[in-house]
């Protein structure tokens, strides 16, 4: 273009010749060598192995370090978790620092769950401030449950969410926090009647053993007291085995029954029934029926509450 005249030059030179298809194949082959007619120097290939974070720990070297002693509860439950478990080093560590100034009932809890076989060395880790919460009041209660057969994760997490508060104080507010706690708080004769009923009933599941955990938190003392004294092995409802299939629905017919007016009338009434054939010791209806006589005397109140509640629970 002319800058003075604006003019555009449309000489033969603007235009480049298109070129044929013969000549864009021959520059091209002329151009490209082929692997044959070049060395290529050859590339090595190389493998990088990418150390893992979690190498598998050695039980001994972590004792070592943290100064615990050979033969010890902390020891042999190190031992089983990195050999049994595979745990990492990191787990392993963790394991430890977490179940500081542990009680020898606590970490035998712990030992329980690692023998459990479907429990990893993640779960593991990670139950450690569930158990930690339970103090050793209510210990005896988780110790019960954890010695059921087949115990898992699921179970295990289930039972803590019956038991163990959920909420947050700044979440739920003082007073809604402060009722969650009451809720989930048990007497020591309550455990007991838990710790029984999963020692004593054959076959108890977990699912039973979280339904009944929920139930006895609810006993008056003077009934805990009398299921503590009698509850044994072989017990029976009439003539129907106490059984987990039926379990649930004795503790609700102790929820029913009235209180004695006195202490001692609960004592001597106990004395009174252990002095009874082992029959009738074992058998919750005749127990039942005796408590409730007692609780009755003196007043215009019929039974048929009481026996409404056993034909029900006979079906």
């Amino acid at each position: 273009m002319d800058k003075k005249t604006n003019h555009i030059d449309f000489s033969e030179e603007f235009f480049v010749k298109p070129k044929t298809r013969e000549e864009i194949i021959s520059e091209i082959s002329e151009s490209t060598e082929t692997a044959e007619s070049r060395s290529i120097p050859k590339v090595e290939k190389k493998t990088f192995v990418i150390p893992s974070l979690a190498t598998k720990a050695n039980f001994e070297k972590i004792a070592k370090s943290l100064n615990i002693e050979p033969g010890s509860k902390k020891y042999g439950l190190l031992k089983f978790f990195c050999e049994e478990k595979k745990a990492s080093t990191v787990d392993s560590k963790m394991l430890i620092q977490r179940i500081e100034n542990w009680s020898d009932e606590q970490l035998e809890i712990l030992k329980l769950i690692c023998i459990g076989k479907s429990f990893t060395a993640k779960n593991i880790v990670e139950v450690i401030p569930s158990i930690k919460k339970f103090g050793i009041d209510r210990l005896l209660a988780l110790r019960a449950f954890v010695d059921l057969e087949d115990l898992g994760p699921g179970p295990l997490n289930l039972f803590f969410l019956a038991t163990l508060p959920q909420g947050k104080l700044g979440e739920m507010g003082k007073e809604a926090y402060e009722n969650e706690i009451k809720e989930k708080m048990m007497s020591l004769d309550q455990v007991n009647v838990f710790y029984n009923i999963c020692y004593r009933i054959p076959s108890i599941t977990h699912r039973t053993a979280i339904a009944v955990i929920s139930k006895t938190r609810q006993l008056k003392q003077q009934h805990a007291q009398v299921i503590n004294t009698f509850l044994k092995e072989d017990v029976s409802f009439g003539d129907k085995p106490i059984s987990n299939d039926n379990i649930l629905g004795l503790i609700n017919l102790w929820l029913t029954m009235p209180e004695l007016d006195e202490r001692k009338k609960l004592q001597r009434l106990i004395k009174k029934l252990s002095r009874k054939s082992n029959k009738k010791k074992k058998d919750f209806q005749f127990l039942i029926l005796s408590f409730r006589e007692e609780a009755e005397k003196g007043k215009k109140n019929s039974l048929d509450n009481i026996v409404s509640g056993i034909r029900s629970f006979l079906g």
